[in-house]
């Protein structure tokens, strides 16, 4: 999944990045709102990619690609 995250960045820049932490964002956002912010910060630094996995890295990718951060 790394390999592709980086090639993505290559290929389009660093805006790529910026689009792939808005969508860990909101796919997790409802375990996020929900957790104090210690738990926030363990879930962060540990469980933040467990939402993705192998068989997602596809749909994680086009996600992140789909939301411009210029409107």
């Amino acid at each position: 999944m790394v390999f592709r995250i980086f090639d993505n960045i290559l290929a389009t820049g660093v805006e790529a990045l910026f689009g792939f932490s808005l969508v860990m964002l909101q796919k997790n956002e409802d375990k996020l709102l929900a957790m104090k912010f210690d738990e926030m910060a363990v879930y962060l630094n540990n469980k933040i990619f467990d939402t993705y996995r192998v068989r997602l890295v596809h749909l994680f990718i086009r996600t992140a690609n789909a939301h411009p951060l210029v409107h």
